[in-house]
């Protein structure tokens, strides 16, 4: 089976653009409000010290104030978590256009690798990578939806940490750095040895199959081979 020469992260954008580009605008818009309720509520005592300083303040203007932000913080957060939600239906179809393609190139790769242990091994990752919408492909769509606001928020926050005291974002910066070099040499470390993996865990799939044969053989199917001792 030939390679693309893309990168992952290219070839799932590429996905979305060519299956579902309202994807894009549903980030948009679930990235813009994610901003806004947290600035909502830093905002906030900076009004109402500002209007308590200020000339003749009262407790009717004070009431107003706060109803305002709470309607527009309960608007914007009800808009981040209906976004939210409408995009996992999205994502799990664009999982579901992966698994067409899989089950297409299954039924018709030659019958020489369906006999072959090694060639499952060395694709095990990729075959669990569509099994669920809390794993692989969707879970990577899930993350890249959400990064956009993580990025900006992180940006912004930067800015006021810095402003405060360069020191401690120096070394949030460098906390930051080494947890994800960590991260990244792990999952490099894993992926390297994937094949190995894949092997154990199939010997383990099938060892702990027999051991429950063997142990409830009666809760198994008629037409199914029974295994005693």
């Amino acid at each position: 089976m030939r390679k693309s020469d893309k990168k992952i992260i290219l070839r799932l954008l590429n996905n979305i653009r060519v299956n579902d580009k309202s994807v894009f605008v549903v980030c948009a818009c679930f990235t813009l409000t994610a901003l806004i309720v947290p600035l909502l509520s830093i905002a906030l005592p900076k009004v109402l010290i500002d209007y308590l300083t200020g000339p003749a303040p009262n407790r009717w203007g004070i009431l107003w104030i706060v109803l305002a932000f709470f309607a527009a913080g309960a608007i914007f957060n009800f808009l981040q978590e209906w976004l939210s939600y409408i995009s996992h239906p999205k994502m799990t179809a664009l999982r579901i256009d992966y698994v067409r393609e899989m089950i297409v190139k299954l039924l018709n790769m030659d019958y020489k690798y369906m006999e072959s242990a090694a060639f499952f091994e060395e694709r095990a990752m990729a075959f669990d990578a569509t099994n669920d919408n809390n794993s692989g492909v969707e879970l990577i769509y899930h993350r890249m939806f959400q990064i956009p606001q993580l990025v900006l928020m992180i940006l912004l926050l930067s800015v006021f940490i810095g402003l405060a005291s360069p020191f401690i974002l120096l070394a949030i910066i460098i906390n930051i750095a080494a947890t994800s070099w960590a991260s990244v040499a792990v999952n490099k470390y894993e992926y390297k040895k994937k094949e190995l993996l894949s092997k154990h865990k199939r010997r383990k799939t099938v060892t702990q199959s027999i051991t429950v044969r063997v142990a409830f053989p009666e809760q198994w199917p008629s037409y199914m081979p029974r295994i005693s001792l």
